[in-house]
């Protein structure tokens, strides 16, 4: 393995999180390691403001 690899990723749940969900996501930015936001049934923009970011996201229906 490349000792340059990351060998942990992040993995982020919310729902209906706002403006928390930013200010988590903006903390995560730029750090060398995978990120996952997984969202539980948001009915929010929480949704669409993770896909904003360069992270993997993982929608679940409520």
């Amino acid at each position: 393995m490349n000792q340059n690899t990351p060998t942990t990723g992040i993995v982020v749940i919310g729902r209906n999180e706002g403006e928390r969900l930013r200010a988590c996501l903006d903390s995560l930015h730029g750090l060398d390691r995978p990120v996952v936001y997984v969202d539980s049934g948001s009915t929010d923009d929480s949704l669409e403001l993770a896909r904003s970011y360069d992270f993997e996201v993982v929608s679940l229906d409520p």
